[in-house]
């Protein structure tokens, strides 16, 4: 928990989001390897719940990591999800991300991501 829980620590320009991935997915093969017994455990559910809600989320954040997303994009997720994302805040954390609740509104953060892409493409 305590390397799922680090991620929310970094620098939102910083986000490595494939790495995120990589090590979310390795952390679920341990997690369905452990002894039937330890799944009992509230402790390795509150993990497996952890791994699981972060991997759910990681495809917006790739999606809203891509360079295209300008101020106007992050504005508009601001009036989907009611929440502040100043991006170019200093000390910005993936943790003011994780913070919204992006995953009722994924649908309309996506196509935000999408716009995003195909308007830089236009350009």
């Amino acid at each position: 928990i305590k390397t799922v829980n680090g991620y929310y620590d970094i620098p939102w320009k910083e986000v490595d989001i494939a790495k995120i991935n990589a090590e979310l997915l390795e952390f679920g093969n341990r997690c369905r390897k452990l002894p039937k017994a330890l799944k009992d455990w509230d402790a390795f559910n509150e993990l497996r719940k952890s791994i699981d809600d972060f991997s759910e989320t990681c495809p917006l954040l790739e999606a809203m990591s891509n360079p295209a997303m300008l101020p106007r994009h992050w504005a508009r997720i601001s009036d989907v999800t009611k929440h502040v994302f100043d991006v170019d805040a200093e000390g910005f954390e993936l943790r003011n991300i994780m913070q919204a609740p992006l995953l009722p509104h994924k649908e309309d953060i996506e196509d935000i991501c999408i716009a995003a892409s195909k308007e830089k493409d236009i350009e």
